[in-house]
């Protein structure tokens, strides 16, 4: 039975569109590894440490938006992956945690290896199910709906790390091949969130009013719809570099801002998730004017509380509605930005010597469009959060932004 039930496992994940395994060693997850590997549409990575592996399965997930899953055995082995998990979680990665596990009756009774595996990531995991033990005696479509329930919880309402606790008894292999039993695996359809037009036509209306305002893009932050809504509102845009609007950003806002060039703003849209300059921020937290935060996810992103009104709604489709209620204008304030901008970039450009800024830049020449470009937690992505601002498009850019921490960089 463990055969049949460990292809029965990747088979519905495969069902689901998953496609990359990260298998760490440990013999009581061989069912899992045998079927994984037998797989002939799944590409698998072996790791020998689950920290490692696990950093591994959200590193694809950062790069796809899809989700990997790793195969771990019981005890220890599970904890190890908790510091990838609690990164996952924060920076909204979908990832399948496949844990081994004892039986269910040596659990809490002091047997070896043995421990509550089910509430190990707390709140860290979007769903977590504790799969029975292979039987005969279980529905054939337990396995293929209970795997389709998790990968909904992996991607909806927000995506994220899901764990599938597998427990296995021994022996954990047969000595002929698993006949292989089809198992159901219904497909799902997930929404995009609107707002209702005439919300978005009272928002149209609203903005049109404001000069002075000023869009930041945070996290994942589409770049077209954007760019868009910049030019249309005539509001500058300051981009992180976890975006994906970063080609359209005013250059070195956050020098300026440290200048106090600029004025005050008359109002913030702040599009996505966090951003990572800190003078940023704290140029929020002194402007007095309303600040409106847009994310498709509930999540709170407002570390200065200043937030005024959040809009739960998809960005990009947001966005495009807002711009059939608008029409390019020419803004003084946009111009003035754009050419403080430009100024220090011509200022950079021209700096004598060598040294860490000058480092930085070196290496982000090097980014073309057919390449990526992860960058370090600590002084590197901040370095190129304030120094690098591509002019065309280049390849995408990563950096472990959940919790910003240095490991699994």
């Amino acid at each position: 039975m463990n055969d049949q039930w460990g292809h029965a496992i990747i088979d519905s994940l495969v069902a689901q569109g998953v496609r990359f395994f990260v298998l760490c060693p440990g013999f009581r997850s061989t069912p899992l590894a045998i079927a994984a590997a037998d797989h002939p549409d799944v590409e698998v990575s072996v790791h020998f440490d689950e920290r490692g592996g696990a950093f591994t399965a959200l590193g694809y997930g950062l790069a796809t938006g899809k989700a990997a899953a790793i195969i771990v055995t019981s005890g220890t082995a599970v904890g190890n992956l908790l510091p990838a998990v609690m990164e996952a979680h924060h920076a909204q990665v979908p990832m399948v945690l496949l844990t081994s596990d004892r039986l269910q009756e040596l659990r809490d009774c002091g047997a070896n290896q043995a421990t509550d595996q089910i509430k190990l990531f707390g709140d860290f995991v979007e769903y977590a199910v504790d799969l029975s033990t292979p039987s005969e005696e279980v529905s054939e479509g337990f396995i293929g709906t209970t795997i389709a329930q998790a990968m909904i919880k992996a991607q909806f309402p927000k995506p994220g790390p899901i764990q599938i606790n597998c427990p296995f008894r021994e022996p954990f292999f047969a000595k002929e091949p698993a006949t292989k039993k089809s198992a159901a695996t219904p497909k799902f359809s997930l929404p995009r969130l609107v707002l209702e037009e005439r919300e978005v036509e009272m928002w149209a209306k609203r903005f049109r009013g404001i000069e002075r305002g000023v869009i930041i893009a945070g996290k994942t932050a589409e770049a077209a719809p954007l760019k868009e809504l910049s030019e249309a509102l005539g509001w500058p845009l300051f981009a992180d570099i976890t975006s994906k609007a970063r080609e359209s950003s005013i250059p070195h806002f956050d020098a300026l801002i440290k200048a106090q060039k600029g004025g005050e703003a008359e109002a913030i849209l702040h599009v996505g998730g966090a951003v990572i300059s800190k003078a940023l921020l704290q140029w929020v937290g002194r402007q007095g004017c309303p600040l409106f935060h847009l994310s498709a996810y509930t999540d709170r992103v407002d570390p200065m509380h200043r937030c005024t009104a959040r809009l739960i709604a998809d960005p990009a489709l947001f966005c495009k509605g807002l711009l059939s209620h608008l029409n390019k204008k020419e803004s003084g304030w946009l111009s003035e930005w754009q050419e403080m901008g430009a100024r220090v970039e011509e200022f950079i450009k021209e700096r004598p010597g060598f040294g860490e800024m000058e480092a930085i830049l070196a290496a982000c020449k090097l980014h073309g469009k057919d390449s990526a470009l992860f960058l370090g937690n600590s002084m590197p992505v901040r370095d190129a959060d304030s120094l690098y601002f591509p002019k065309e498009a280049v390849g995408p850019i990563f950096a472990n932004r959940g919790l910003s921490g240095i490991d699994g960089n």
